[in-house]
């Protein structure tokens, strides 16, 4: 993986997660400070563990504390380029998107969204 052009990651994951908003999956808060205007992608790498480890990984995320430690690996970034030997399946909200090398990248303005202000 490379982080922003410059950051290079070389490390065994079971799950990588890049993620604009806070939550995944209908509500489990793996990016608890993630915030969509600020420009920048949160990146959550889960390392290859055990099932024990993944287990009690599972109950940190409901409780939105594995950030804290080092369980995961996070980075705030605007872009992250992924590789991976074998190649991995990607999907974005649900759905397979590719197989190979991938690159994810704010891109500034490219939606227009209408919100109700409170």
């Amino acid at each position: 993986m490379t982080f922003d052009d410059a950051e290079r990651l070389v490390v065994d994951l079971y799950n990588v997660i890049v993620i604009n908003g806070r939550f995944v999956a209908g509500g489990l808060p793996i990016a608890p400070q993630a915030d969509p205007s600020d420009g920048l992608l949160d990146a959550v790498l889960v390392p290859k563990r055990s099932a024990a480890e993944l287990a009690l990984l599972v109950a940190e995320i409901l409780l939105g504390k594995h950030l804290s430690g080092d369980a995961v690996v996070f980075r705030r970034v605007k872009k992250i380029s992924v590789r991976s030997q074998p190649g991995m399946w990607f999907n974005a909200d649900g759905e397979l998107v590719g197989n190979g090398p991938t690159v994810f990248q704010v891109l500034p303005r490219a939606l227009d969204f209408v919100v109700k202000q409170r």
